[in-house]
């Protein structure tokens, strides 16, 4: 998997890489252009014309010389240069992210453990029930620092490959605690998750997100590890 950094360099040149042009207010912005997979990591990248530079290629001062080709006279010669004026938008890259642990601002990873009973079975079982604790890196309320958090809740189907339930709990942000629900549905190992935060320094706000979901116990599995990254709007 290559790095976030090269990530967010390929998808700038891609917008960026078929020459500078002349921004107005009235250009449409560029993008997204998206490097990855959704389902993994991703970058997407978006432009605004109006804070790319102007390139005029003969509004420079050009260069004047005379040279000699053999014998004298001289041969002159004059070219042109180009010149830059800088845009007045906005910075030009917005970058947003998705997919599992993903670094971005305004993104936040999780990694845990937890245990689910009586236990999924390759063919579905009863209702089930689990804890969650996780912990990760992220941002909220303008600062950065770590996650801790704890959740409980249900699963309806039961099955290793399939699910879908709802879960509450809490977590410490660097902005203080918060209370959320969310509900979620479960394909194979991944999950989508989508919640809301119902108290404490984020609220009201929502969520979502996808999870990684890999059994760590042989069938009925009663343990499982979650990798998930999520995103507040």
């Amino acid at each position: 998997m290559i790095g976030t950094s090269a990530r967010l360099l390929l998808a700038t040149l891609a917008v960026v890489g078929g020459g500078v042009v002349t921004a107005t207010t009235s250009d449409a912005a560029t993008g997204p252009v998206c490097v990855g997979d959704t389902a993994v990591e991703s970058v997407c990248v978006t432009i605004d014309p109006t804070a790319l530079p102007g390139v005029d290629p003969t509004g420079g001062p050009g260069f004047h010389d005379c040279v000699f080709v053999g014998l004298p006279p001289c041969v002159p010669v004059d070219v042109p240069t180009p010149s830059v004026t800088f845009g007045s938008g906005s910075p030009p890259v917005v970058v947003e992210c998705a997919g599992i642990v993903s670094p971005c601002p305004g993104n936040v990873a999780l990694a845990g453990n937890g245990t689910i009973w009586p236990g999924l079975t390759t063919g579905g079982g009863p209702p089930q029930t689990f804890n969650l604790a996780a912990t990760g890196f992220g941002f909220a309320g303008g600062e950065v620092g770590q996650f801790n958090c704890a959740f409980a809740g249900n699963d309806n189907i039961g099955s290793i490959t399939q699910g879908a339930g709802s879960l509450s709990g809490s977590c410490s942000t660097p902005c203080g605690t918060i209370s959320v629900g969310a509900n979620y549905t479960r394909d194979v190992g991944l999950a989508t998750v989508s919640g809301s935060v119902t108290a404490g320094c984020l609220a009201p706000s929502s969520f979502t997100g996808a999870c990684d979901f890999v059994p760590t116990s042989p069938p009925p599995v009663t343990n499982f590890s979650l990798t998930c990254d999520l995103a507040f709007l």
